[in-house]
């Protein structure tokens, strides 16, 4: 019992382990693993951001009223009369970049300005509804290749034969928050790009006499085709975000 018992110790010792010259069989396995051994789990792969989804495009015929001067508030007010985009009626801040340049009516010229939203208005964004717009940019230049005028430093007129083609460009760039429906609200930043008129009719008058002067006032409606980029974002993403 006693032989038996050592060498039954010998021999799990010899099993367990091998001399180091032993090499292993052909076929067999490597040396140190055995047979069906289990491996561990792979390493955990570092998280991964979201991918966020792209911007919804929309695409419609709008009516843009633009009232706005350098001494009070004004107001752009956008309807869609076709298709889809977003719709409201905001006081804006008063001209404080705007001016016009003018060559001649003959010769046309060019006017440019920017603005912003004064307080949060209602608005319509379509998809949504009901959103409350809480922040308004403009971006304005308009090229025109004639206008009317009685006298230098006076108001001037136009018409949408009058809009200089591919010398306009007009933007709005902003955000709307949806309505609360938990502890973070939907907050829906978009662009508004106008393309050509179809109509137009606009009056801007100059503060001085000048070939380049400051804008006193511009008053102008335009019905023309918009292309509307909408991003939902919660507000916590838009805390989060540096």
């Amino acid at each position: 019992m006693t032989k038996l018992a050592i060498a039954g110790v010998g021999l799990l010792v010899a099993l367990g382990t091998p001399s180091l010259g032993d090499e292993p069989r052909t076929g067999g396995s490597p040396r140190g693993k055995s047979p069906g051994a289990r491996r561990g789990p792979p390493p955990a792969s570092a998280p991964t951001a979201p991918i966020p989804y792209p911007p919804i495009v929309l695409n419609g015929r709008a009516e843009l009223e633009c009232n706005i001067s350098s001494r009070a508030d004004g107001r752009q007010k956008l309807v869609m009369r076709e298709g889809a985009g977003i719709a409201f009626d905001a006081a804006v801040s008063p001209i404080v970049d705007g001016v016009v340049e003018t060559k001649g009516p003959t010769k046309g010229g060019v006017y440019s300005f920017t603005s912003h939203l004064v307080k949060p208005v209602p608005a319509k964004l379509a998809g949504v509804g009901d959103v409350t717009l809480t922040q308004l940019e403009t971006r304005v230049t308009v090229g025109l290749s004639g206008y009317t005028q009685v006298a230098p430093g006076k108001p001037l007129s136009f018409e949408a034969s009058q809009l200089l083609r591919g010398g306009s460009y007009l933007e709005f760039t902003g955000r709307a928050q949806g309505k609360s429906t938990g502890p973070a609200p939907t907050v829906y930043t978009f662009r508004v790009s106008f393309g050509e008129a179809t109509f137009a009719e606009g009056r801007v008058e100059p503060e001085s006499d000048n070939d380049r002067a400051p804008i006193a006032s511009k008053m102008v409606v335009i019905h023309a085709p918009i292309v509307t980029s909408v991003l939902a974002q919660s507000t916590t993403t838009l805390q989060q975000q540096p």
